[in-house]
Parts: structure tokens; sequence; C-alpha cells
């Protein structure tokens, strides 16, 4: 996780400079005066990674373009070169050699700033883009989860332990909390990871009414895997007969190859319920949850993480203001504010939802709170709105660029019984048609639901074939997810 910026110089305004536009931008600043310093300063691991790398061309005892290449070569971040008018053709050959920018002394504070907003950005971009392409290759990496907080931190240590055993993992935590997140990194970083990743959720399984038949089903459902990993989703929700074979399969395929390694496919559940209280109350087999549960991973849910949210709302702000081609540069204090003081019962999930919607709805270069209206209406009135932030609250990171927030009295919100966007009366005050109504419901659940027909069509109680329907009635737009 990137946690400072990192800048090779000797030059005391240029110093000046960088480290108040990496304060604004909510990073400390390390400094190294001596070029020679640098690679050992890239390779320290318990201060992160560096953010950005400025590197002044005019440093005395190295090579500076030797330590450029080093940089480059160790792919930690973006790179902006500092030249003075006697170094300028050095600062253009920079360019060339995969330097993002270069700023020319002397400094300004606004040219600095500008230079290192420009380039976070591209950074995060890349990163995004590059993230979603190996979680859909099935090559997630522990550096694509965001994890800063020490709770989350410390479900991270436990979840790399699980890839270096071959045993079945439990994975618990709250809906929307990134279980399946976790499940592809542990695949991904296992022995296994040349193998395929099936998902199956089990509450969606029984929802259609079906079943593990016969071990016929389950024997297929290993082999599709091919040797990979099983992740089966809420597995609270098999039923007794479900159960039993289950563990009859594991049992009888708990047995080891050749060369020691397991014959079976390897198993990854996770759980939204307490399977404890489950078994105790005898709606989960005993003998199937010692079984799965070999080795238990827990995700906290996002309320109990907030020094995430700041840099989860970051992520999926640049990832939607690409997507959707905006020019939303920052989130404001009070806007951020509200979604600190939110309790996310839907947790990452929810997050990411919320700030796609707040992409969508805005008009301006940052998100307001008029951006978020479903989470102001639900925090409440002006008197929570107003509530100072706490120092441990305040987010100045690269989202945003300000100084302590506090929510303004005449920042707007909606009352707690506010409609969620849907009128159900004309600007004349008449009922509105039961098909407009309608048409405006399905529109909200594909937003929500970010086009996922399945869980919306679930949502609204509706089966898949119908929802296509009512689209095509309503003339919506059916470029989705089918999923």
């Amino acid at each position: 996780m990137s946690t400072y910026m990192l800048l090779a110089a000797n030059d005391s305004a240029a110093r000046h400079y960088v480290e108040e536009a990496a304060g604004k931008l909510g990073f400390p600043c390390r400094v190294v005066a001596r070029g020679a310093t640098l690679d050992t300063d890239l390779g320290q691991s318990n201060g992160g990674r560096p953010a950005l790398v400025l590197l002044d061309l005019d440093l005395p005892d190295v090579d500076t373009f030797t330590l450029l290449r080093h940089v480059q070569e160790a792919d930690v971040a973006p790179i902006i070169v500092l030249a003075s008018q006697r170094s300028a053709p050095l600062a253009r050959r920079a360019l060339k050699e995969g330097a993002s920018d270069y700023l020319m002394k002397p400094l300004t504070a606004e040219r600095v700033e500008i230079s290192m907003r420009n380039a976070l950005k591209i950074s995060v971009l890349e990163e995004e883009v590059a993230r979603l392409k190996r979680q859909a290759d099935g090559k997630l990496a522990w550096n694509d989860i965001i994890a800063v907080s020490p709770e989350m931190q410390r479900t991270m240590s436990l979840a790399k332990r699980a890839s270096d055993l071959d045993i079945p993992v439990l994975i618990e935590g709250e809906n929307g909390s990134g279980r399946e997140l976790i499940a592809k990194a542990i695949h991904a970083a296992s022995s296994r990871a040349t193998q395929r990743f099936i998902a199956l959720d089990l509450r969606e399984y029984a929802a259609r009414g079906k079943n593990f038949s016969n071990d016929t089903l389950l024997d297929a459902l290993w082999a599709e895997a091919e040797g990979g990993t099983i992740f089966l989703q809420e597995i609270g929700e098999l039923g007794a007969k479900d159960q039993e074979r289950l563990a009859r399969l594991l049992t009888r395929r708990d047995k080891t190859g050749p060369e020691g390694r397991s014959a079976q496919s390897r198993l990854i559940c996770s759980s939204s319920g307490d399977l404890i209280a489950q078994v105790k109350s005898g709606q989960f087999r005993e003998e199937l949850y010692y079984l799965i549960n070999v080795f238990p991973v827990w995700i906290p849910p996002l309320r109990d993480r907030p020094d995430d949210l700041a840099h989860l709302v970051w992520h999926y702000l640049a990832r939607f203001a690409a997507e959707e081609g905006k020019r939303i540069q920052s989130i404001d204090g009070d806007a951020l504010a509200l979604l600190k003081a939110y309790g996310w019962p839907g947790n990452v999930r929810q997050l990411e939802n919320t700030v796609y919607r707040a992409v969508i709805l805005s008009e301006g270069d940052h998100l307001r709170v008029e951006d978020l209206p479903q989470i102001a209406a639900q925090v409440g009135g002006p008197a929570a709105m107003m509530r100072p932030l706490q120092p441990k609250e305040l987010y100045r990171g690269p989202a945003m660029i300000g100084s302590p927030l506090t929510i303004a009295a005449s920042t707007p919100y909606l009352p707690p019984s506010a409609p969620l966007g849907i009128p159900a009366l004309t600007e004349e005050g008449e009922i509105r048609p039961l098909t407009e109504i309608e048409a405006d419901l399905i529109r909200l659940a594909l937003g929500h639901y970010r086009g996922h027909i399945t869980e919306a069509a679930r949502r609204l109680g509706i089966g898949r074939s119908t929802l296509y329907r009512k689209m095509r009635e309503f003339g919506l737009d059916l470029r989705h997810n089918s999923v």
C-alpha cells in the first residue's frame, strides 16, 4: 500500500514545495539528500511503498539516469523529475525514458501540486485496471486488496497463511465484506493457482429449489475444478441431506495422492451467518462444520475498519470516473464525512455501489453531499451532520485537498423520511401512473446492483425473464452483466 512520497534532492526550496504539496495530498514526505541512498530506501518494506518518487536531476553524487532506471525496474511508483535550466535537456530525455512528468526550477507550489495529483490519479487508474484484469484472470494478488486498517491487516495475515496450507478454509463475515475476494486471493497464491477456481452461491442455488440430489453432482463439481479450488458461498444454506453428502464426499476424498499432494480439489467455504449457533441448534451438521473449518478466517465489517474507507472511496472514484468519462477529481470533506458517519450494513459492496451512483449523479469535478442523497437520508438531520470530525477521522488523501474538515451548516440533506429518488406525484401534484413508477424502480434496482440482472430480479421479487421483458417494454438499456 502506498504510504509516503519519496524525494531525492538536496535543494532546500524543492524540498519545501514538495513536502507542502505531499502534506496537502495526505502523504508524509521522506527525503534522501544523496542519490546513492535511494535504492536502500526503496527496499524498505516496513514503511510500505512510495506513492510517488521525485528525483532531482542535479544530484551531484550519482548518475541520475542510472538511478531513474533502478526506480523503473523496481516498479514501485510513478516518477517525477526536477530539473534546472542547466539540466532541462535531461528532463526531456527522462520523459522519453519513462518519467511521468518534469518540474522546472524554480518550483511553484501550484505546479508541484498539480503534477503530483495528476501522477497519482494516473497511477491509481493503472493499478485499478491491472487489478481488475488479474481478478478476471484468477490471478488476484494480495496487494490488490485494500487493507490499511489493523483489523484488515490481521485478516490478510491469516489469509496469506491459509494460501500456503493445502487444507479447507472457512471465511466468515457479513454480506458484502469481500469473502469471495479473499477466497480468490488465497487460490491465486496457492500451489493450485494454475488450476480452476469454481464458485457456487448456495443461497442462490437453494432459492432456485436445487439440491445435491446425488453424489454424482458433487463428484462432477469436484471434477470440473480439475484439482483447483471450489468456493462454496453461504455454506449454512445447505439442507440436511446435502450436508450429509458433502461430509461423506470430504471424508472419502481426504487422501493424499502422488508426491503427497491432496488428490481432491481444495475446498473454501464462506458464511455470513453464525455457523456455531446453527450447529448448536441442530441446523448444521457438526461433523461437516469441523471438516470445513480447518482454517478459519474472519473478515471484519467495514464499520469496524474506518481506516480503509477513504482509500476504498478513492479507488472506486478513480475507476468509475474513468469508466463513465467523468472529470471527477476528488471528494469534498462534507461528502467524505457523511460516508464515514454511515454504518454500511452492506459493507464494501454497498460502498462500491454508492460511489458508482454518486459518480453518475455528479455534475461537477468533485463529489458532494448532494451526490449522496440515499446516504444523507439515512444518516439523519442537521444535528447529526454537523458533528465535527475527530482527528483520527480526518482524511486528506489523494481524493481531496483541503484543511481539517467539519460539516458545514449549509450542507444539504434529505430528512430520514424522504423518498429514495422515486416520486409518487407529478409536478402538478397528481399520482403518477404505476407503469412509470415501475420503470423507475427497475432503473433504481439495475443501478443499485450495477446491472447484475440476477440480483436485481431477486430483490424485485420477479424472475430474470420477467425483468428482461419489462426492460424491453420500458425501453431500458439492456447493457448489463448477465449474472
